[in-house]
């Protein structure tokens, strides 16, 4: 599993953002804290193309809007 941290809903409070590790699909799901409950916030379905060395992840507002925008990128090992 990778994480990162970024805003998905422009609250001011960071959300973690978890994608797959090695051998996994590459879906990223955001996860947020709703009070003292962690609660997924969203899935994002990734490629059905296995990476057999799991996604790497970031996030980053690039266009100043206050929500982060994902980054994913892979090490070497398609199957």
């Amino acid at each position: 599993v990778r994480v990162a941290l970024g805003n998905a809903d422009d609250d001011a409070e960071a959300e973690i953002y978890v994608v797959g590790g090695p051998g996994v699909r590459n879906d990223v799901e955001i996860w947020g804290y709703e009070g003292r409950d962690l609660d997924l916030v969203a899935r994002i379905p990734g490629s059905k193309t296995l990476v057999t060395s799991g996604a790497t992840i970031a996030t980053l507002d690039l266009n100043g809007d206050g929500r982060s925008e994902i980054a994913l990128g892979t090490s070497s090992g398609f199957s």
